[in-house]
């Protein structure tokens, strides 16, 4: 279903008479606007750790974007993807590597969330750079850090020590 939805939606974006046709949906004769302006479609970052989720970000996907996996689970899903998009003809150099990671801190619902989910803890500014440094080792170029708590006193707190103490360590130079 989410393969079809995929092939549909780039159908729309890329055709100037788009028309489908399967089991589910049949189109044909319809206009369709505005087209993205990003060629040849917007891109599409597949979510998921599944072998489904995989395998779409290989054949689908122009990137991946798991959420709460480990930086070693992020580095085997990357070379999974890797291969399948080789062997589907497509170039792996050409995907994006995004993850969604949790940052604990404390206060909030985001324990509950999180449990048995892969997390960075947000007490200290070394910990959290040391995390995102390790995720960076795994091949993660793009990372979203998810600050989940009713707390927003802590949460601006947590930003403040991202944005002055980690961010710096991770600007690219020249």
């Amino acid at each position: 279903l989410t393969n079809e939805c995929i092939a549909i939606m780039k159908e729309l974006w890329t055709n100037p008479s788009p028309s489908y046709h399967s089991r589910r949906w049949s189109f044909s004769d319809l206009l369709f606007s505005p087209k993205p302006l990003q060629r040849p479609h917007i891109p599409l970052w597949i979510g998921g750790s599944s072998p489904a989720a995989l395998r779409r970000a290989a054949t689908l996907g122009d990137g991946w974007h798991p959420s709460g996996v480990s930086p070693e689970e992020f580095s085997m899903g990357r070379r999974e993807i890797r291969e399948l998009a080789a062997a589907a003809g497509r170039d792996p150099a050409a995907l994006a590597w995004s993850a969604r990671v949790e940052v604990e801190i404390g206060g909030g619902p985001s324990s509950a969330r999180a449990s048995g989910r892969s997390r960075v803890p947000g007490d200290d500014a070394d910990q959290i750079a040391g995390a995102i440094a390790a995720y960076q080792s795994a091949g993660v170029e793009h990372i979203v850090l998810a600050l989940n708590s009713a707390d927003v006193p802590r949460i601006t707190t947590v930003m403040e020590t991202i944005a002055q103490r980690v961010m710096p360590q991770f600007r690219q130079k020249g």
